[in-house]
């Protein structure tokens, strides 16, 4: 306020300030965020300032929370406040992933902490913790009172990938070793009773009489479950024919007859011209049986038999009991008749004493009654013959009388 003094000698302006005693006041509502500073302003003008933590400045820098007090004073007189200042929470965070590819049947679960005052998702929650099974970019903004973050990321599925192997096809009553991709684990096959161990990777069938469909389920190479199936169907066997079975003399051949395949083998291959044709011609010493075993365009085998019987003729050995080597031209030499297949090894005679007085071993052999050029006195002698039988593989022992004549 300005004021005019005059008298009759002069004028003068005096100017006089009037002050207002102080009024403090903070005003708002302040408040800290960790690690972070506030300035605190008394906000009125005063020759002294006394505040509780000592400072004496018109404002200060604080960085706890707690109650701050101040006293200022000026000439016209002094004012008192206080305020309790808290610490908020600190900035809210989100925990998504980075840019990730899971399986399908995977849900992943995305979160945010800390305290909040606005929470977006992309997606539309406003929930802290959403979960999800679906590809695509995720957005979420989330603040407080001391910050705000937004974080995005993307989330893709592997396409879960495993080969159960190629459909086939087999020969009726064959087993298979099933043959899958690699690179997987955890293997699980079914119907695993139709296999040697349903958990291997590469397991037998048993032997199958009907199609069947194996289906695995494994891992693949991401750690994803997947499955996969093959199918396998059946060739069914050839029927081989042999034709009946038959009977033929000994020393008799036989031309035999397979059908019902495209290549054949027969067995015993012995006396056969050809055991890989269909039609070989047969020589058997023995009553035989031929199995054929005949393979179609597919690989698939089956088999037939015949019997080939042999019918010998009769097997006889004729020792004559007397004859009289007087020289008369009759009855004079001592022989061996052997209808049949016998086969003479060896041919003695003995005298009582045990004494050999003839051997031979052809059949054409002959005894005249003599012994070293001498001729044997008239009584009975042993005869000794040992044989082969060829029908049964086999020596024979023919022991027989004949009585020395004259």
């Amino acid at each position: 306020t300005s004021f005019v003094v005059s008298n009759p000698c002069g004028r003068d302006t005096v100017v006089v300030n009037v002050r207002n005693p102080p009024q403090v006041t903070f005003g708002g509502n302040p408040f800290l965020c960790p690690n972070r500073s506030l300035v605190l302003d008394a906000q009125s003008v005063g020759d002294v300032y006394v505040w509780n933590t000592g400072d004496s400045t018109q404002t200060i820098i604080i960085r706890n929370q707690g109650w701050y007090s101040i006293t200022v004073t000026n000439g016209c007189g002094s004012d008192y406040d206080s305020i309790y200042i808290p610490m908020m929470p600190p900035p809210p965070s989100a925990h998504l992933p980075g840019d990730t590819v899971v399986c399908p049947a995977d849900v992943l679960q995305l979160s945010v902490s800390g305290a909040y005052d606005t929470l977006w998702w992309s997606t539309g929650d406003t929930l802290p913790v959403i979960s999800t099974s679906d590809s695509g970019t995720y957005a979420v903004y989330v603040a407080n009172l001391c910050g705000s973050i937004r974080d995005t990321f993307y989330l893709g599925f592997f396409e879960p990938m495993i080969t159960a192997g190629g459909d086939t096809c087999i020969c009726t009553g064959d087993e298979l070793q099933l043959n899958p991709g690699t690179g997987y684990s955890g293997y699980q096959w079914s119907p695993a009773g139709l296999l040697s161990d349903a958990t291997l990777e590469r397991p037998t069938s048993v032997s199958l009489l009907q199609p069947v469909t194996f289906t695995l389920q494994a891992l693949d190479a991401n750690g994803c479950p997947a499955s996969d199936s093959v199918s396998i169907c059946l060739h069914p066997l050839p029927v081989v024919e042999a034709g009946p079975d038959t009977v033929i003399g000994f020393g008799e051949v036989v031309q035999l007859w397979a059908t019902g395949a495209a290549s054949y083998r027969w067995s015993p291959a012995t006396q056969l011209d050809d055991p890989n044709v269909s039609d070989p011609i047969a020589n058997p010493q023995i009553t035989t049986t031929y199995q054929v075993a005949g393979a179609d365009s597919n690989g698939c085998r089956n088999t037939a038999q015949l019997l080939v019987e042999v019918d010998f003729p009769p097997q006889r050995i004729w020792s004559p009991t007397a004859f009289t080597p007087n020289g008369d031209g009759r009855n004079d030499l001592f022989h061996i008749i052997i209808d049949g297949l016998f086969e003479l090894r060896e041919f003695m005679v003995f005298d009582r004493w045990g004494q050999i007085v003839f051997r031979g071993s052809n059949i054409s052999d002959t005894w005249d009654g003599t012994f070293g050029g001498t001729p044997m006195p008239i009584g009975a002698y042993v005869v000794y013959l040992q044989l082969w039988d060829p029908v049964n593989e086999r020596e024979v022992l023919h022991r027989g009388n004949v009585t020395l004549l004259r």
